[in-house]
Formats: C-alpha cells, structure tokens, sequence
C-alpha cells in the first residue's frame, strides 16, 4: 500500500495527548446484555455484535443507532461458524447455511457450511474459505475455487474489487496471500518472521513473530507483526507493514507497544495499548494517543469508539476523549 511508506519516527512514549485526564464520555447503545459479549462493527446507522450465553450458544444481535437513546436489540441469527460485520449488515455461518442479514437487508443464504472465514467485497460478491480454499461468487458454475499452497487453517479474509486477501496458518508460520480475482493466481505475499530486523534495534533472540491482516484496499494490504518474547503468549511489541501487490514492502509504523486491538477506517489506523487508544493516519504521519478507556475496544465506526462496560454496550465519540 503505497501510501503508508512514511514511516512514524516518533517512539511510544513520545506520543502527544488528545484527549484530557477526565475519562470518556460515554452513551449508553444497549442497556444491558446477557453473557459474553463480542462487538462486531457496525456504521453510522447500524451497531452489530454476537452474545455467548452460558450454555455455549452465540447469537449475533444489532441495533439502530438511529433509535438513540433507546435502541432495542434484534436478534439476527444463531452463529455455528464465523461472523463478520461488512458495512451496513452481518454475514454469519449458521448450522445449515451462510447468512447475509442486517437490519436493513434482506436476507439472503449461501449454501455453504464448516467455512474459516467470511468475507465480502464492496460490489457484494461473497468470500468464504475452508482450511487452504479461497471460495466466492455465488453458488453453482459461477463459484470461482482457488488452493492456497501449505495451508492448514484461513484466519481472515479482506476482499477488493480486484483481490482477495487471506490472513493463513501455514506450515512453518503465519502468511499472508492474495488471490488475484481476474485469474484466479494465488500469491504468498509476506511471513512473518522476514520482518523481525525491521523492528527497532531489529529482532528480539529466541522470539517467535506473528503477522495480523488488519486493513486492505486494491493497492495492498497493512500486515501487523507481532513480536512474542520467548516463552511469552502475548506479544511484547508491533510494527505495521505496507505490504503491495507489487514491489517491495514498507514499515509504516515503526513503534508500536503491546497491542490489544487494531482497527482500520478509510482514512485512519486506530489501535489500543493498556487503556489508551492511539491513532495514525493511513497516508503516514506521526501518531498521536486519542485518549484512555475504562475496557477494551470493540469496534470504531463514523467517529466513535463503541465498547463493553459493566453488561452495557456503551460508545464515545472520538473527540471527546
């Protein structure tokens, strides 16, 4: 992606305040929710998220933001698989079928079960994958099927109008692939330990690195490595690689902690450390801490950060913080 060439020079500890010390403004979406909630994403209309009830069974919920201060949940479907929230609406792996639903939507089925991962692209073109498979279009001739070499298991997908990207569990360690759309070529793009001397001061002795597609468009994909310190089971520090269809790939964040979660809109990169919430711009430029939250972040969507305090869904609006 070449607009994330421009490397952030300033470290961590550096980084310049925007919010206050008072703490977020919070607005409560849903009162209160039952079990072990999970934000999904949603727009400016639209918030979806999935519930795990004590007896093992998730459902995937929503609500209308328009309907604020008091948005009643709907219940969309039972999850047996993978869920995504992709724009204005959710696709979720039922027992018998993939379902394309929403708030808005209509709902429309995929005949498609055991799926890893589900995807869809901007003209609406849906992407499942099952272990080393790429699927998509719609059921019969028309499915294009594409072999992802030495892998055992699909973590995400992002599609484009002209790609596929895919976040895989290969043999020796995690890669990321993109599948040309036009001719159905498959292209291993990055690993994950190739970056461990791009981090500052290069790579940590006997530390494993992990790579997390965070964000893609059809100039590339944005490949978060993560660098584990030996016998550590979360990762100690990132960096952000620019990774394009073609041509060499570029560290676009070079100082990142302990991340927790990491987000990606049109224009900006958003990631949280401990309790503070950090942001960049995807076209580069130093990045700044947007301000500090009670919990972890669950989606951020149209200016506002949504998360889960105390059984409330709650949000507040990035300005504020």
């Amino acid at each position: 992606m070449r607009s994330l060439t421009t490397a952030l020079l300033v470290p961590w500890l550096a980084l310049s305040a925007c919010g206050t010390d008072d703490g977020p403004v919070g607005e409560i979406v849903v009162e209160s929710t039952t079990g072990t909630v999970t934000l999904l994403g949603g727009d400016a209309h639209t918030l979806y998220w999935s519930t795990k009830s004590s007896t093992g069974a998730t459902v995937v919920e929503g609500a209308s933001l328009d309907q604020l201060p008091v948005a009643m949940p709907t219940s969309l479907g039972a999850a047996a698989g993978p869920m995504v929230q992709v724009r204005d609406h959710v696709l979720l792996e039922t027992s018998s079928a993939v379902l394309r639903t929403g708030l808005t939507t209509t709902s429309s089925k995929l005949e498609v079960t055991n799926t890893d991962a589900l995807g869809e692209a901007s003209d609406e073109t849906p992407v499942w994958t099952a272990r080393a498979t790429v699927s998509w279009g719609k059921p019969g001739p028309a499915v294009h099927v594409v072999s992802l070499p030495h892998v055992d298991l699909s973590n995400r997908v992002l599609p484009t109008t002209g790609s596929i990207f895919v976040e895989a569990e290969a043999t020796t360690e995690r890669r990321l692939f993109r599948v040309d759309r036009a001719t159905d070529a498959a292209t291993a793009l990055a690993g994950s330990r190739e970056f461990a001397d791009r981090f500052p001061g290069g790579g940590a002795a006997n530390a494993t690195y992990v790579g997390r597609l965070v964000a893609a468009d059809d100039r590339g994909a944005s490949w978060l490595v993560e660098e584990r310190a030996a016998g550590a089971t979360t990762a100690t520090r990132a960096i952000l690689v620019a990774v394009p269809l073609t041509g060499e790939p570029t560290v676009a964040l070079p100082a990142i902690g302990a991340v927790t979660v990491f987000f990606a809109d049109e224009a900006s990169f958003y990631w949280q450390e401990g309790d503070a919430l950090l942001t960049a711009s995807r076209s580069g430029g130093a990045a700044s801490i947007v301000g500090h939250l009670p919990t972890t972040a669950g989606a951020i969507a149209a200016g506002f950060v949504y998360y889960v305090d105390g059984g409330a869904i709650m949000r507040s609006d990035l300005d504020a913080l």
